[in-house]
Order: structure tokens, then C-alpha cells, then sequence
């Protein structure tokens, strides 16, 4: 594939600034882990583009710590007349990166173009595990119906598990909470991630893929969308987001969609979408592999239950899982040390098993 056929790259004045420098324009023989691709809105007569807002933003911020960067700005996306072709292409495009191991990073004006992404990581692998991070369940509606077809679809697809966080339950209507019940999408609202954000680690640690919708942000931090709400996400809680996204160890791709920079006025929320790329770098370059070998064991005896648990530790990240019977054979699924402790001291089955024990 000839990527530079698909691309507008051309040179901006921001570059070879601060940590713009590090994305550099894509060459064959240079080693690459995340290439970062624009789209804008086609069809829209903007005065902003987003290459330009993001690049520029890209300018005002420090590299992180790790030792070193293979980071690769792709360029603008080039469109045309037939949007299905378009579609096609971008998918192509992620899977062609996914296959050498580069993370195609998206991020759009038209939330349509993560059906390309989620096409990509549904080519290679038969199973997998998508994120969503979207104040609304995406389920179709008269005025959502592309997009809400391609969401709707996975929650019939039993090869998809679906994570769901930042839902807020008055955006949503009940007809979408109740397939997101039968789907047994792991929820969780932005009133659940707020007591315990640690959750979203634990929630995404196996994600495959991660699209993010601008409105799950709110409004006085992110104004730049076009449904803009007053409640959401904050900027700290997203940044947080964003890092435990870049350490889960098995995402492939990530998008960032409904930035519209004609109504940054300010750049604000170009600059948080600089910020939560540059926090998901760093989370890539600080993930640790850790070998079911190497972990620690615990076995928890439940006589009233006539069963035992047996937990995992890691030894380098402290991250915990607990083993669940799925035939042909015993599965790792990720836990707290609050599940541990409940069942340890309390005898209490923790809910990620009995849900794994029910699949």
C-alpha cells in the first residue's frame, strides 16, 4: 500500500517546535508506533482546519519521559465524491497499520469515520474488544441513523464485547439502555467512573480498540462540538482516561471524533485533544507485558459457595485478575483488589466472574 497516495502532508509552520518534532511525515524506513491521521469535515466551508489547529497546539508541549519516540504524522485524509470508498479506504489503511504493529490514531470532524476503525480491528481479529467513551448510548435514530446502525449492529455481533463509559442517563433513552442490558455491555456512567476511576482500567485493560465522541466531554472544558453538553467528563478525569487507554497492552487503534475548530475560539479544545494525545502516548510507551508466569497466586476458599477463587497479581504493575471457567478452558479476567479483599474477607463472588461465568 502507498500511504502517501492517501494523505495531504504538507509541511505546516508549526513544525520542528517543542513536541510537534516528534511527529514526523511518514517515510518507509523509519520505524514508526503511532501515526496520527486527520479528517476534516468535508463538504464544510471551515475557516479552521484541524491539521493546522492540532499542530500548532502540538507546539506548546514538552516530550514526556520516555527514552524515545517513533511517532508519525500521516496527514489530512484525502476524501472524495464517494463517501463508501472513502470508508473503504480508511479501514484499509488502519488494518495495513494494525499488521505492523503501528497504532493509527484518528482524529475527525465526523464521529461517521470510526465505523472505519471498527471495520479495520473486525477484519483481523474474529473476536474483540471495543471502547466507547460517549455521553449517549449510539443507538440509531432518524437523526443518528448511519452511525447508529454501525453501533446497533455490534450489539448483536456476539463476537464484540462493548465498554460503554461517560453514559449519562438523561441523554439516553430507555429503548437503548435496555439493548446495552441484553448486549451485557459493561457500563460505565459518568456518575460510576467519577467514584472510582480506576475503574476504566480495569474495564479497558484487554480493549482492541477505543473511539472517543467529543460530547462525552463537557462543554466548559470541550466547547468545540456540536453537542456540546453542560455535564461530562472533566479535562483531569479525561487525561486519565486517555493514559489508562495507552497502557492497555492488547489496543490497536484509537480515535478522537467531533472536533469542529470553527468553534474554538479560543483553542481550548484543541488543546485538551493535544493534551489527551500526549497523556495516550505516554500510557503506549509505559505499558508492561507482564507473563501469567510471573504473577502471584491466591486462593480463596468459599465454603458456602462450595467453590474457590484463585486471584492473580502482577508483580511489576500490582494489576489483579481473578480465573473464570469458560470452556475449552480457564480465562484471566481483570479485577480490583476490592474483589479480592470482598471474597477473601467476606466470602463475596466479585461481578466481573459471575458475568464471565454466565457468557
Amino acid at each position: 500500500m502507498q500511504l502517501s497516495d492517501y494523505f495531504d502532508n504538507t509541511p505546516t509552520a508549526a513544525q520542528g517546535q517543542a513536541w510537534q518534532s516528534l511527529w514526523q511525515p511518514y517515510a518507509k524506513q523509519i520505524p514508526i508506533d503511532i501515526a496520527l491521521i486527520t479528517i476534516e469535515e468535508k463538504g464544510a466551508n471551515r475557516k479552521k482546519n484541524i491539521s493546522d489547529t492540532l499542530l500548532k497546539t502540538f507546539a506548546g508541549l514538552e516530550s514526556g519521559r520516555a527514552k524515545q519516540y517513533a511517532l508519525c504524522y500521516l496527514g489530512s485524509f484525502k476524501t472524495t465524491e464517494n463517501s463508501d470508498e472513502d470508508m473503504q479506504n480508511l479501514a484499509d489503511i488502519c488494518a495495513y497499520l494494525i499488521k505492523k504493529n503501528i497504532i493509527p490514531l484518528i482524529v475527525a470532524a465526523n464521529k461517521d469515520w470510526e465505523q472505519a476503525q471498527i471495520r479495520a480491528i473486525a477484519s483481523l481479529k474474529k473476536t474483540f474488544h471495543s471502547t466507547f467513551i460517549n455521553a449517549y448510548f449510539d443507538i440509531k435514530t432518524e437523526s443518528n441513523h448511519k452511525n447508529g446502525a454501525m453501533f446497533e449492529d455490534l450489539l448483536y455481533a456476539p463476537e464484540v464485547e462493548i465498554v460503554h463509559i461517560g453514559s449519562q442517563e438523561f441523554l439516553n433513552t430507555r429503548r437503548a439502555e435496555r439493548l446495552m442490558r441484553k448486549k451485557e455491555a459493561e457500563i460505565l456512567s459518568i456518575g460510576k467512573m467519577r467514584t472510582d476511576l480506576k475503574q476504566v482500567e480495569i474495564l479497558t485493560r484487554h480493549t482492541h480498540t477505543a473511539v472517543w465522541d467529543m460530547n462525552a466531554l463537557k462543554m466548559q472544558d470541550a466547547p468545540a462540538q456540536k453537542k456540546a453538553q453542560v455535564f461530562g467528563m472533566n479535562a483531569d478525569e479525561a487525561a486519565r482516561v486517555a493514559w489508562y487507554l495507552g497502557i492497555a497492552t492488547d489496543l490497536k487503534s484509537s480515535g478522537i471524533y467531533g472536533f469542529i475548530p470553527d468553534l474554538d475560539h479560543r483553542g481550548q479544545t484543541a488543546k485538551l485533544i493535544a493534551t489527551l494525545i500526549w497523556y495516550f502516548v505516554e500510557g503506549v510507551y509505559h505499558r508492561s507485558y507482564e507473563l501469567p508466569v510471573s504473577f502471584i497466586k491466591y486462593i480463596v476458599p468459599l465454603p458456602s459457595q462450595k467453590i474457590e477463587l484463585i486471584f492473580y497479581k502482577g508483580k511489576n504493575t500490582d494489576k489483579w485478575w481473578v480465573a473464570a471457567d469458560k470452556k475449552p478452558e480457564a480465562v484471566l479476567i481483570p479485577c480490583s483488589i476490592n474483589d479480592f479483599e470482598a471474597a477473601k474477607q467476606h466470602g463475596i463472588l466479585p461481578e466481573c466472574w459471575l458475568k464471565a461465568q454466565k457468557i
